[in-house]
């Protein structure tokens, strides 16, 4: 085969990959082998994705091909055209320990940035919790704000629970405060306010103990008194109606004044006009004394 016919042959897609990015995500190293070596097939060419031969192995989670191409000399830090990530931020995401522990070494950039932020995002948007302490003693800036949900510790807040359980989430959050996260971050949201807003008692609870402030205002701009509590109002509202009374009452003790009776419905009026003082009681139930609120307010 001379070289127009490699060259022909190399740039072949079917279905958007080439025949060593297949080959790559299939892990079929004697295919990978014959066409890096024999034929000459450039180890860092771009699928139609985007995506590079690492990158379809490491999205597959296939360590000997990945190890593979790193060794020919693959570049770890290629970005996928379609994504705007790394062969870091694929392994972090899918839970690929290994393969992390692999990249790390041969250059993979741990601060990589992306439209989906940094590996240590990646991790903590998806609960992986071990890839996390990796890229913690691989010295990953746990409080970048990287993309537009914030840090890593609030990022995992905002994934919970739609991609993982609060339990995981408060592994990960531990993971973090530990390493230094600053729980009182502000953008876009303080995580009380995320945790509060996803209805994470336990992590809410877990924020408090370790210094999390109930009256850091979103992003710390100042504004005027009424704009400022409308971060913790907004919360609050949400986790009233998710009846997380004791969240809903930490939030707005500190931001208002309002007069409770007893033995009344909650209302949606009362949630509406932000009157939000409840006790958390799970055998009895409160309401508002509207006016009375009103009044002191």
């Amino acid at each position: 085969m001379d070289k127009d016919d490699r060259e022909s042959l190399a740039s072949v897609r079917v279905e958007g990959c080439g025949a060593l990015h297949s080959a790559a995500g299939a892990g079929d190293m004697a295919i990978c082998r014959y066409l890096v070596e024999q034929l000459g097939f450039d180890v860092d060419s771009d699928a139609s994705s985007g995506s590079t031969p690492l990158s379809f192995a490491v999205a597959h989670g296939e360590m000997t091909a990945a190890r593979y191409f790193l060794e020919k000399g693959a570049n770890p830090n290629t970005k996928s055209s379609s994504t705007g990530t790394t062969p870091l931020h694929e392994a972090v995401a899918t839970g690929c320990d290994e393969i992390t522990r692999l990249l790390l070494p041969k250059g993979a950039n741990v601060e990589a940035p992306s439209p989906h932020g940094t590996p240590l995002v990646a991790a903590a948007a998806h609960g992986k919790f071990n890839a996390m302490k990796i890229l913690l003693e691989h010295h990953a800036d746990l409080n970048k704000v990287s993309w537009d949900f914030g840090t890593p510790l609030t990022t995992a807040l905002y994934a919970t629970p739609d991609r993982m359980n609060e339990s995981t989430c408060l592994e990960c959050v531990k993971l973090l405060v530990k390493a230094g996260a600053d729980v009182n971050c502000t953008i876009p949201e303080t995580p009380l306010a995320i945790a509060t807003n996803n209805g994470l008692t336990t992590c809410f609870k877990y924020l408090l103990e370790v210094g999390a402030n109930i009256n850091v205002p979103a992003n710390q701009v100042k504004k005027s008194d009424s704009d400022s509590k409308a971060p913790l109002k907004s919360s609050s509202a949400k986790a009233v109606r998710g009846k997380n009374y004791v969240a809903a009452s930490r939030l707005c003790s500190e931001v208002y004044c309002c007069a409770i009776i007893f033995n009344g419905p909650l209302t949606e009026q009362a949630v509406g006009r932000e009157l939000l003082f409840y006790i958390a009681n799970t055998s009895q139930s409160w309401t508002l004394d509207e006016n009375i609120a009103l009044g002191i307010l």
